[in-house]
């Protein structure tokens, strides 16, 4: 059981009362501000992702993932050492945005098509904005730039292919737990040696 600390506590109730107050006190900006949010997700969020989780759906359900998953192995293992199937997930986060590539991996992984620790590679890089999003919602809707949105994109895209050759790393060394299990790990601290292992830590003076 967690412990949270009384004054992380109290300091998220005074923002939160804060927060109330200030829409309290300017209601006509924050109704707009509602309206917008809900003319966003209803105009660009909803119509973007919709489709394409139907689609994923379809795919999975008739084995095309695992014909994609065999055509990619070659491609997704060495780049970004996730299997051939990681490139269907990476396909349609690129093409639809979040929460479809989260939502696809944890179906990869629950069928056992992929790992855990590949999961998790996964959706470092495969979970972004869908191009609609950067380009229509980000680009024109804020900054009334369409040629931004292109800079935009190529560099969100860039940035997450990048995050995942350099997170193709991750966790190829055993966890601290593993290394635990049947050995003792010293640590050497000046005339001491502390030993830890999974059962006790033990501190054994060092001969002179």
């Amino acid at each position: 059981m967690s412990h949270r600390s009384p004054y992380l506590t109290i300091s998220l109730a005074i923002l939160s009362l804060l927060l109330v107050f200030v829409l309290i006190i300017n209601p006509e900006p924050s109704f707009q501000a509602a309206v917008r949010g809900l003319n966003i997700w209803w105009e660009v969020v909803f119509p973007a992702l919709l489709p394409f989780i139907f689609v994923s759906e379809v795919l999975m359900g008739v084995g095309v993932v695992h014909f994609i998953g065999v055509l990619l192995e070659p491609l997704m293992r060495p780049l970004f050492n996730v299997p051939g199937t990681g490139g269907f997930v990476l396909t349609m986060g690129f093409s639809s945005g979040y929460p479809v590539a989260a939502n696809l991996t944890t179906r990869l992984r629950e069928r056992g098509h992929i790992t855990k620790v590949e999961g998790e590679r996964l959706v470092t890089f495969a979970t972004t904005g869908d191009p609609l999003f950067v380009i229509g919602a980000v680009a024109v809707g804020f900054f009334n730039s369409e040629q931004l949105g292109y800079v935009i994109a190529f560099t969100h895209y860039s940035a997450a292919i990048l995050l995942g050759i350099l997170y193709r790393m991750y966790s190829l060394l055993p966890p601290l737990q593993l290394l635990m299990k049947n050995h003792s790990i010293p640590y050497f601290t000046g005339p001491y040696k502390l030993c830890i292992a999974p059962e006790s830590v033990t501190i054994v003076p060092l001969a002179s």
